[in-house]
């Protein structure tokens, strides 16, 4: 069920699977710092509110590149959360952007070791390795 949509991405939660799908769109070629850290809050609200354990990010279609500041910020402001509120395991379908995928992996780093992270080239791959058990 779709659970929340805006100009860059649209999130949908599966309870049976305590799951959470972000689709970035490619209007995130528009995105400014303000914009992205606007949207990485409102996902901690989502995970707040929908309590899931796995996170599957379709980020074939990101195009903003997240700068060392913003990853700074993201480390403080989102991955400690998600750790915070139970995220244990995420997928994450790369961008065929180079420059954008290596930004996304920069920024996941933070997590690495507490949040069990994949990254894959295919969402129903990704999906299937956030199922198995």
């Amino acid at each position: 069920m779709k659970i929340y949509q805006s100009y860059y991405a649209e999130y949908h939660y599966n309870p049976d699977l305590e799951l959470i799908e972000t689709i970035c769109f490619p209007t995130t070629v528009e995105m400014t710092d303000k914009a992205y850290k606007i949207e990485q809050l409102r996902y901690v609200d989502l995970l707040q509110r929908y309590k899931t354990t796995r996170l599957l990010i379709n980020a074939i279609e990101f195009r903003f590149p997240i700068t060392p500041a913003v990853q700074e910020w993201n480390a403080e402001n989102v991955a400690k959360q998600e750790i915070a509120l139970g995220l244990k395991k995420q997928a994450i379908v790369v961008s065929r952007d180079f420059i954008s995928q290596m930004s996304i992996e920069q920024a996941i780093e933070e997590e690495q070791g507490k949040i069990l992270t994949e990254y894959f080239d295919n969402v129903q791959e990704a999906r299937d390795w956030l199922i198995a058990v």
